[in-house]
């Protein structure tokens, strides 16, 4: 639940951001509206995709890989910020996959977190809701308070959401990353 929380958090601090980054950053004001649809169609696909995927290979399998793509693609967008700093195109397409990455993270570790809950995952389901929107919430504000005119500090906030998110997925996982409930890891 906290993992998906890291992700609301890159989220909404893209949000916070997002219309300085076009108009300011990119000097592309008009090209917003078109900007921000193309990358939110990156959350819409991952999402469909998961859907067709997560039977074959587990929500675990799909949400881990998923955080190790949203950091690579952070420090991507680092890198990306650092050499091609007027780069709109190069932002569009790295910030759309982390965007679709947040499909797949958030949705499987929420359905994660309703396991144990059986019956009342209904009201576990909202309190989960809650509470990962009350940190995304906190979390973007706190990525958008630091824009400085640059992608740096959206980039910066979605590695360290993503690095915090490997961290509770580790932690929750107790380090045994990509597995299935009830698979026997063989010691050797």
């Amino acid at each position: 639940m906290l993992g998906s929380g890291m992700g609301q958090g890159a989220l909404f601090g893209y949000l916070n951001a997002s219309e300085q980054l076009f108009g300011d950053t990119f000097q592309a004001r008009d090209f917003f509206p078109i900007g921000f649809a193309i990358i939110a169609i990156g959350i819409a696909i991952a999402n469909f995709t998961n859907s067709r995927i997560v039977e074959r290979f587990g929500a675990r399998r799909v949400s881990h890989s998923a955080v190790f793509v949203f950091i690579a693609m952070g420090l991507l967008q680092i890198l990306a910020a650092k050499l091609w700093p007027a780069s709109l195109p190069l932002f569009l397409l790295l910030v759309t996959i982390n965007m679709a990455m947040i499909g797949f993270i958030g949705s499987n570790f929420s359905s994660i977190a309703m396991q144990p809950f059986g019956a009342m995952a209904g009201a576990a389901s909202s309190f989960q809701m809650m509470i990962r929107t009350f940190m995304g919430a906190a979390i973007g504000a706190l990525i958008g308070q630091q824009f400085d005119g640059t992608v740096v500090p959206v980039a910066i906030g979605f590695c360290l959401c993503g690095a915090a998110a490997l961290l509770l997925v580790m932690w929750s996982e107790r380090g045994k990353l990509f597995t299935r409930p009830g698979t026997v890891v063989k010691k050797t």
